[in-house]
């Protein structure tokens, strides 16, 4: 687990925020929208590697929301330059393998299904974990053996994959994650100070970026501070944050 990771290298829980960083940055609406969009799936991505819950609390992705939208708004207004690099959605598509009973129950139950909704099968423990977390979309791939699940946003995508997981018939739960390369972000915080690592990825990214740039950032009671990239990758918090950049975490 990442989580795992992130406190063997004494990151912290990316929930021990004393309180707000500093004041909101001034910003066009373009920016401030870009911003929100950003800090709205980096928050979702950071959920689903704290959070073992399948659903999450609706007030604490938008706490933790308004917290990276002041962090990203205020290295944004020093380095304007900046904003041209945005963070990658979470997935929200999970992909299962499915066989024996479980398979033969799909068969027969989703004939018609195309790509609705994944209404029930006479399969128990598949159908109550479908109700509780309620697919947007159903698809069944019969000559993969392979069903394509996806959700809405507050549904915990990685903690869905092990609840899948433990369903008998499943032989293999896993998200479905973006094929293409591209530009990203990675943020943690540890002792009230977020680590930021803004990655500037272009030329051919669908089939993996030719070129690649890193900008590092250390941001506290509303004070930014870039950091030397070799003076960043010395440090264990940048060094898991640059890892995560780019990889679809």
């Amino acid at each position: 687990m990442v989580l795992a990771t992130c406190c063997a290298f004494g990151l912290g829980c990316f929930w021990n925020v004393p309180g707000p960083v500093g004041p909101a940055a001034s910003a066009q609406p373009d920016v401030q929208d870009a911003t929100s969009r950003d800090a709205s799936a980096l928050a979702r991505r950071i959920l689903q590697f704290e959070d073992s819950d399948l659903l999450a609390d609706g007030l604490r992705p938008d706490w933790l929301e308004r917290e990276i939208g002041i962090v990203l708004r205020l290295i944004r207004d020093r380095y304007p330059a900046m904003t041209e690099i945005t963070a990658r959605p979470p997935s929200a598509r999970i992909l299962l393998t499915i066989e024996g009973r479980l398979r033969d129950h799909i068969v027969e139950g989703w004939t018609d299904l195309g790509t609705g909704a994944a209404s029930p099968v006479g399969h128990a423990a598949f159908d109550d974990l479908n109700a509780r977390l309620g697919p947007q979309t159903a698809e069944f791939r019969p000559s993969l053996d392979t069903i394509v699940l996806h959700f809405e946003e507050l549904v915990n995508a990685r903690a869905a994959v092990d609840a899948y997981s433990a369903i008998a018939g499943v032989s293999n739960a896993e998200l479905d994650r973006p094929v293409t390369d591209g530009s990203d972000i990675a943020l943690s915080i540890n002792d009230g100070f977020w680590h930021v690592v803004m990655r500037k990825a272009w030329g051919d990214c669908p089939a993996g970026c030719i070129y690649d740039e890193r900008h590092f950032f250390t941001v506290k009671n509303g004070h930014v501070d870039r950091m030397d990239e070799e003076i960043a990758l010395d440090m264990p918090e940048f060094r898991f944050l640059n890892a995560l950049a780019g990889s679809g975490w």
